[in-house]
């Protein structure tokens, strides 16, 4: 074969390549080399106009989105994470994004649809349908390491905002998957427990050797309801030989609220790991302790706090 012959039979290949690529970008809606603009942007750049509301709800799909294409060409929009919907209603909780979301506009066009957003605002109310809201984005550091964070985890929308919630109030123990409450739950529990270490070690926020399981429910004045049913994890203590264990609860003013353990004797040497589990309901705010003792004298104390 001649080089000329070669030279035509390679440009042919090519020439087919170039075709293939442009019809599978085609087919999936999108073109090469096509960039998004940020919402934050497009807005200042009057590229779009942006109209935000309430669905009512304060975790989840909680934001209707309307935009409108003001240009002549298509417009890939992305809501970054770390987008703040704040409310124009100041009683009325803030919704923040931890991950990115895409809105592709034709050329004038109008579209409408919602957008998962969580409360970070929990002592604030959950805002009613229709609510008003303004486009923003945060300055908050450990937010933003959340993004990073959920990025590529099974994560159900209870437990993001169980874990934005943890990320404002600094407090780790209700990330677990007995918070996960709903129904056929697409969150692995693996990425849980890598959530939440993950967490404490990007925030500096001290993990607990306890889960806090909680009911979360809202009053007649849309207030969120955080209720704490049990504490639960695992106790470590060391022992000599034929020995009898006592545990009991008691306040920060050492007075014993709990002593439900009966003794019970064990013969054996070295650490004894055992379950603990502590039904809560009811218990006022505070810090308590798991108090054990093995042939009365005490050999732990350990902490666990309700909020």
């Amino acid at each position: 074969m001649n080089s000329e012959k070669l030279i035509n039979k390679i440009s042919k290949f090519l020439l087919l390549a170039n075709i293939t690529v442009g019809i599978v970008f085609i087919s999936l809606g999108f073109l090469p080399n096509q960039e998004s603009v940020k919402i934050q942007d497009a807005v200042k750049q009057k590229l779009v106009t942006v109209k935000l509301n309430s669905t009512g709800q304060h975790s989840g799909k909680s934001m209707q989105v309307t935009l409108k294409n003001l240009t002549g060409k298509t417009q890939h929009i992305q809501f970054p994470a770390g987008t703040v919907f704040i409310a124009d209603t100041s009683s009325e909780q803030n919704i923040y994004m931890p991950e990115d979301a895409m809105i592709v506009l034709q050329a004038k066009e109008s579209k409408t649809t919602t957008m998962e957003g969580y409360c970070c605002e929990p002592n604030d109310r959950s805002p009613k349908e229709h609510s008003t809201f303004k486009l923003s984005y945060t300055d908050n550091k450990d937010l933003l390491a959340l993004n990073k964070i959920v990025k590529g985890k099974k994560l159900s929308e209870d437990i993001k905002q169980t874990a934005v919630w943890a990320t404002i109030n600094k407090e780790l123990s209700p990330i677990n998957e007995y918070n996960d409450h709903e129904s056929g739950s697409s969150s692995d529990p693996a990425d849980i427990a890598r959530l939440r270490q993950a967490m404490s070690t990007e925030m500096s926020i001290p993990d607990s050797w306890y889960n806090t399981q909680q009911n979360i429910s809202m009053d007649a004045n849309r207030r969120i309801l955080i209720e704490p049913l049990e504490i639960s994890g695992a106790i470590t203590i060391k022992i000599n030989g034929n020995t009898t264990l006592k545990e009991v609860i008691k306040n920060e003013k050492g007075e014993v609220i709990d002593d439900d353990m009966k003794p019970y004797t064990i013969n054996k040497t070295g650490n004894l790991t055992y379950s603990f589990n502590l039904k809560v309901r009811g218990w006022e705010v505070g810090k308590y302790y798991v108090v054990v003792t093995a042939n009365n004298k005490e050999v732990l104390k350990q902490e666990f706090v309700i909020n």
